[in-house]
């Protein structure tokens, strides 16, 4: 009888032990990354000709290299090779800002539906976003995939002067910048993600 009970004790034990036990197959949260101080995103530059027909490519880092203190709120410094300025930027609710013209202004609007419009200030100007596309994958010839993106097109004086493809966890995963020639616009350049390291 005593054997029996210091087996039914062992039992006991042993299936206690095994469904307290952890497996390794238990799926796990994956951590999502978000651009941070350091952050660096490497971008493939095409700047095209005057006659908007060809373009050259060249690597370009942006870095964010600092973090600096801006109309009461915490900004990250994001900078080029040459450690030129290129944003202030700060994600907050309903997207990423940038700090422009002396204020906090909505650089992409996230989360964000098709035909979603604001008005904002870019480069020093009043400039109106509408959002074009939301929730698509960018696949660049690096290889990598950068997923969730909302693609926001900008105009000033009633021409697209800007076309930002947005991410929350990469932030600017495209760029293009577009200038006015008469009553239409031309490229000028585009930025597209390669790779980001955070």
């Amino acid at each position: 009888m005593k054997v029996i009970q210091v087996l039914l004790v062992f039992l006991v034990a042993g299936t206690m032990f095994v469904s307290c036990s952890k497996s390794s197959d238990d799926p796990t949260t994956p951590t999502v990354k978000k651009p941070a101080l350091n952050t660096k995103w490497t971008y493939q530059l095409d700047s095209y000709n005057t006659g908007n027909t060809s373009f050259s490519s060249t690597t370009v880092v942006h870095t964010a290299s600092s973090q600096v203190s801006m109309g009461g709120e915490t900004w990250l410094r994001v900078t080029d090779d040459t450690m030129g300025l290129v944003f202030l930027l700060n994600a907050k609710t309903g997207g990423i800002y940038q700090y422009d013209n002396g204020a906090s202004n909505l650089l992409c609007k996230y989360p964000a539906a098709v035909n979603d419009v604001y008005n904002t200030s870019n480069g020093g100007e009043p400039e109106t976003f509408t959002v074009k596309y939301t929730n698509f994958s960018l696949i660049p010839v690096s290889g990598a995939e950068f997923k969730n993106i909302t693609m926001n097109e900008g105009v000033k004086n009633s021409v697209v002067r800007d076309q930002l493809w947005y991410s929350d966890e990469v932030w600017i995963a495209r760029r293009e910048t577009w200038k006015p020639v008469g009553l239409n616009t031309l490229r000028r350049y585009r930025w597209i993600l390669q790779s980001i390291s955070y």
